[in-house]
Formats: structure tokens, C-alpha cells, sequence
């Protein structure tokens, strides 16, 4: 069991603060930590800490970030030999959260705009005996539907994370066989609000019938909703760690970051063989 995934690296630089600045203001902040992330990067080291072997193919820049970022993925037990040092800056977003846990972002996609031809290549090479590919959108988008048809072409399984939001076309969407978006982001690419039980389930038989495949809303907080079925998980509450299904157990409420969450789905929909143990993580 292997799984490639090929998408974005950054150094997140958080700043918290009492409140957040509004236009031309300055404020003191209380407190500064850089931490390495990026939606890719983030589901490759869920999926490794999973027990997974797990490579990750992207690029990082040829600044300090990038070396600290190379450091951060093989510690955890990702093979980070795919990812390649462009000249200039590593991706970065400067992210600033206030005492309410409200936040700000500007992403600065650095060496994560240079993905492509290349790097393709050390796809394909990457791609030989894996099980599953595991993408995003914070990498150029040709690249991203290159790399799906790559895979496709080897017969591994393709898992997209549609995040950040945006219109995907219909040859990516039949390259795919889970799709994972969350709520904001299938409401994204539905084109209207998820604000009632019936909008929910027509967005989740929309995006079943654009892909062919598995379509699993993440609905943090609220709910999950399987497309399979068009059933929701029922609301748990995290700290007592109660789960309920849906009929085809499709899909897990689970309240988690979303590279964390996408790395578990990834591995133990192909790592576990009973539909029982498949979906205990």
C-alpha cells in the first residue's frame, strides 16, 4: 500500500492578535510562529503518520522555508525525493487570527506556480506501484488534471480535494473518484447555497453525477453527506468520539483539519479491506 500525493507546500507565518487590523491600521500582535503546511503537504503527513508509505511530489523555493519544509516532510516519514527547489520563494501564507479565532490569509503560491512539466514527470516515475493519488488545487490547474490522468492511465485511484474553490472542468471531474469537498466549497462548485437538508442532497447528486464516482461533503461541524446514498451522518460530538454512518458507510462525521481528515479518508479506504474496519478511522 503506497499513496502519492502531488500538490502544494508552504510555510505558514501566523501572527495572533487581540482583534484583526482593519484597512491601514497597525496593531501589536501577542504572538508570531512560523509552521510548515500547505494542503498538500499537510495530507501527506496525515496519511504517513497513518502507517502509510507515502511520497510527495511538489516543489519548494530555494530560500530558507525550503529546506526547513524538505526537513519537516522526511521527519514525519514522507519520502520527500519528488519534490524539487526552484529558484526564488517557497509558497508562504501570512495568516493572522484574532482572540475569537477569526482570521485573515494571503497565500503567496511562490514555488508551488512552478509546478508542471517536470515535475509530472517525477510523477509518473512516483505513480508505479502506488494505490492511490491524492490532490489539490493549489498548484496550477493543467497540472493537476495531467496528474489525474496519469493516474488514471495506472489504473490508481484519484482523490481530490477541490480546495481552494474553483470551477472545475467536466474532463477533471471524470478523472476522479472521490471527491471531498466541504461545505463552502461544494456550494462553490454547485453554484448555489447548501442551506436547507433538500439543497444539500441535490448539490451531492449534482457532483455524483459530474464525476461517476464517490462525492463525500465534509460538512464540518454540521454534518457529513455521502452522495452515494445522498444520506447524512448523523451529528456526533467530538470528545465523546460517537460515530454514526450512513447506510453504505460512505462517509464519517469527524471534526478535524481538512489535511488531516483527507489523509485518513485516503488511508483507510484503501488500507483496510472490511467495510467495518475501512471507515474506524
Amino acid at each position: 500500500m503506497s499513496i502519492v500525493v502531488f500538490g502544494s507546500i508552504n510555510m505558514d507565518m501566523v501572527t495572533r492578535t487581540t482583534r484583526l487590523p482593519q484597512a491601514g491600521e497597525t496593531l501589536s500582535g501577542h504572538s508570531f510562529v512560523t509552521a510548515p503546511g500547505g494542503k498538500g503537504a499537510n495530507q501527506a503527513v496525515a496519511c504517513a503518520r497513518l502507517g502509510v508509505a507515502t511520497r510527495m511530489v511538489g516543489r519548494v523555493g530555494s530560500d530558507g522555508f525550503g529546506q526547513e519544509l524538505r526537513t519537516t516532510l522526511a521527519a514525519y516519514g514522507v519520502d520527500d525525493t519528488g519534490v524539487a527547489i526552484t529558484p526564488g520563494s517557497s509558497g508562504v501564507a501570512a495568516i493572522a487570527v484574532d482572540d475569537v479565532g477569526e482570521n485573515t490569509i494571503i497565500v503567496v503560491p511562490g514555488a508551488n506556480g512552478a509546478v508542471g512539466a517536470e515535475d509530472l514527470t517525477r510523477l509518473a516515475a512516483a505513480l508505479d506501484g502506488a494505490q492511490v493519488l491524492l490532490l489539490q488545487l493549489e498548484v496550477p490547474l493543467t497540472a493537476v488534471i495531467k496528474a489525474a490522468e496519469l493516474a488514471r492511465a495506472r489504473g490508481v485511484t484519484v482523490i481530490l480535494d477541490p480546495a481552494p474553490a474553483q470551477p472545475l472542468p467536466a474532463e477533471l471531474y471524470r478523472l476522479v473518484d472521490v471527491l471531498t469537498p466541504n461545505e463552502s466549497e461544494a456550494a462553490a462548485l454547485v453554484g448555489f447555497a447548501l442551506d436547507s437538508d433538500e439543497a444539500l442532497r441535490r448539490a451531492a447528486r449534482l457532483l455524483h453525477e459530474r464525476s461517476g464516482g464517490r462525492c463525500c461533503d465534509q460538512l464540518g461541524a454540521r454534518r457529513s453527506l455521502c452522495a452515494r446514498c445522498r444520506k447524512r451522518a448523523l451529528r456526533t460530538k467530538l470528545f465523546r468520539r460517537r460515530r454514526r454512518h450512513c447506510r453504505c458507510r460512505g462517509c464519517l462525521q469527524r471534526r478535524a483539519s481538512g489535511g488531516a481528515l483527507r489523509g485518513a479518508t485516503t488511508t483507510g479506504s484503501r488500507q483496510q479491506q472490511g467495510k467495518r474496519a475501512r471507515w474506524r478511522y
